[in-house]
């Protein structure tokens, strides 16, 4: 766990003004100046990424129950769900010893599909429906 912690803080050192907090369950939050909220979950050889826009009124495990509720996995390897308020969540598993390309390119590719995105909860479904082709 040591390990995993070391390495997401090696990671988070990059982005600017990121928090890293540990849960000490074997997750571990990161939360960015601009409101963007990962979740990292270690598993056996494997860990569980999640990203989702944060909102200090609510608890971020509120997006992560929604997510795997209601999450389709894209061609990319990252699952999309979408809250009842319009909110959009990302996930990916990351092998523990690709933690960095993995998370650089998950970064990316959220960077990328939310800047399409807005509060609008109809296009974001829409938008969904769309990198599913649903």
């Amino acid at each position: 766990m040591c390990d995993l912690y070391n390495k997401i803080l090696k990671l988070v050192e990059n982005l600017e003004s990121a928090t890293l907090i540990d849960n000490e369950n074997g997750s571990f939050y990161v939360k960015t100046s601009n409101d963007v909220f990962f979740l990292f979950v270690s598993a056996q050889g494997y860990t569980k990424l999640s990203c989702y826009p944060t909102d200090e009124k609510v608890n971020p495990d509120h997006y992560k129950l929604i997510l795997e509720y209601n999450a389709c996995y894209t061609e990319t390897g990252i699952s999309i769900g979408i809250d009842t308020d319009g909110h959009i969540c990302f996930q990916t598993l990351i092998l523990d010893d690709d933690l960095t390309n993995t998370f650089l390119s998950f970064t990316r590719k959220i960077i990328e599909w939310t800047d399409l995105l807005s509060g609008n909860r109809s296009k974001n479904t829409s938008f969904i429906n769309k990198v599913l082709r649903v």
